[in-house]
């Protein structure tokens, strides 16, 4: 890996970190599922430089939230898997396999979606149950507090954890394009 390369690596966590930083709640979705855009960073220069530097990225903003974090690294760990099976597809497909911006970010998009699924269901909902003690339960009501459609764990996956990262990754895409499309004549 070349200087320059490491530089921009560097430079792209720390602007991932501080991005990180402010994040949004959207409607119909629980309090601690909030929006941010810290993975365009990592899809910037997976885009220019392969999934390796994206996946870096992801890794690194997430190393420095954790100390920062109140939940003992499951928020963390949970961004990383989800965030990286993000940007290391939507690279992948773009620099390794030759495919279009808007045909790896799409198949990226649903990737993420299916990843976060997963996540929750074998990892995060487990971890916050011993760790945090927040049974399922409490979960489930806190997300049926703002959508009555979720009554179970099967809805609670599919009506909040799915379309919130569907959402998220959608408008990161599409944020990631609207920066690409200016920087990519760029030596960089």
């Amino acid at each position: 890996m070349n200087l320059k390369k490491l530089v921009l690596i560097s430079i792209f966590s720390a602007l991932a970190f501080i991005i990180m930083l402010f994040s949004l709640n959207i409607p119909l979705f629980p309090f601690f599922l909030k929006i941010d855009f810290s993975e365009v960073p990592a899809m910037l220069l997976g885009y220019l430089f392969g999934p390796a530097a994206a996946i870096t990225v992801v890794f690194a903003k997430n190393c420095l939230h954790f100390f920062i974090s109140s939940n003992f690294g499951i928020g963390e760990l949970a961004n990383f898997i989800v965030g990286a099976a993000f940007v290391g597809t939507a690279s992948y497909l773009y620099k390794k396999k030759k495919q279009n911006f808007i045909f790896s970010a799409v198949v990226a998009v649903f990737v993420m979606g299916v990843t976060s699924v997963f996540v929750n269901l074998i990892i995060i909902i487990p971890l916050y149950e011993k760790i945090l003690a927040l049974p399922l339960s409490k979960i489930i009501e806190i997300t049926a507090a703002v959508n009555p459609f979720v009554d179970d764990l099967f809805s609670y996956l599919v009506l909040s954890i799915l379309p919130f990262n569907l959402i998220k990754g959608s408008v990161t895409a599409l944020i990631t394009f609207l920066v690409f499309v200016k920087i990519r004549k760029i030596n960089i």
